[in-house]
């Protein structure tokens, strides 16, 4: 009981440490550039219910556009031009961001074929988009993962290539920090039932030693 009390108590612990009162857990971050004008997720990289996704992009240089849509809409969108597909690191799918993956996450780009040219319309004047942020610096928007299928998109605002950028995933977890304490809290509950459960298991263990050494003495 004392062993597990203690692997409960620092796992809560460090579980605490990591996701913080925020409640985010970081899935990783790394630098991704492409030749083409975009570079895009499957749906498959953001399905999942319930938590709250938070996409960061920041590029090299000048502007840049992140946005996530439906994947109708993305599609169609993305269907105009060459652009890039963000993969697994050996060309696996994308369902390891927040699947079976191991950590940190490390992506990789896949082309996909299309035309040469740039966009015809820029990312802004798209009115469909869920959640988008454009500028300099750091851009990050935040969405609610649920039913519907979403795709993730980082481009320049104006369509122009090439497109270099440091991207970061987190996923906002209700109550993870919450929970993370409480599982350290049952993991001292069991250490101290474990201490008190000895303790008259040693006192009995004392008692018949000393008897026995008693009954020697006498005989």
């Amino acid at each position: 009981m004392l062993t597990l009390g203690a692997l409960v108590t620092v796992a809560g612990l460090i579980a605490a440490f990591i996701v913080g009162p925020g409640n985010r857990v970081g899935l990783g971050s790394t630098e991704l550039t492409t030749e083409t004008a975009a570079m895009g997720t499957p749906t498959s990289a953001l399905n999942l219910v319930g938590p709250t996704l938070y996409l960061t992009a920041t590029a090299d240089e000048g502007d840049v556009f992140v946005g996530v849509g439906h994947e109708m809409d993305v599609d169609a969108y993305l269907a105009g031009f060459a652009h890039d597909r963000v993969v697994a690191d050996g060309g696996l799918p994308l369902e390891p961001i927040i699947g079976d993956a191991d950590f940190p996450w490390q992506p990789a780009l896949e082309p996909v074929d299309g035309p040469a040219e740039p966009p015809s319309a820029t990312p802004d004047s798209r009115d469909w988009w869920v959640t988008s942020a454009s500028g300099a610096g750091e851009q990050t928007v935040s969405v609610e993962l649920g039913d519907v299928p979403l795709r993730a998109v980082v481009m320049r605002p104006d369509g122009t290539a090439p497109v270099a950028v440091a991207v970061e995933f987190e996923l906002e977890i209700d109550n993870l920090f919450s929970t993370a304490l409480l599982a350290a809290g049952a993991g001292l509950g069991l250490i101290l039932l474990g201490v008190f459960t000895m303790r008259p298991r040693r006192a009995r263990r004392a008692h018949a030693s000393g008897r026995a050494r008693n009954e020697a003495v006498h005989l």
